[in-house]
């Protein structure tokens, strides 16, 4: 990794208790990492545009996203680490 460079994490799920905890997180060590997208179910744009927009994604969403989630992970034009968190 480039020194300097900010990792830029997508967070699925962001309005959630647990993905609200994770932009807390993330804000505190804003010299590592950066938030580039969030969704959350009042979201107006799509999926990919999370993974698109991201070095990493965390999904902290609902068990009943998760293959909406996946479908747009390979949809991307690129490939995005993801890590899922569903929880119910």
């Amino acid at each position: 990794m480039e020194q300097n460079k900010r990792i830029k994490i997508g967070i699925i799920g962001s309005t959630g208790r647990m993905g609200k905890m994770l932009h807390s997180v993330i804000m505190t060590e804003s010299s590592k990492y950066e938030i580039a997208a969030t969704f959350c179910r009042q979201s107006s744009h799509d999926l990919t545009s999370v993974f698109n927009t991201s070095d990493v994604v965390v999904d902290f969403s609902a068990p009943e996203l998760v293959e909406r989630v996946l479908r747009s992970a390979l949809e991307c034009s690129k490939i995005t680490p993801l890590v899922l968190c569903s929880i119910s």
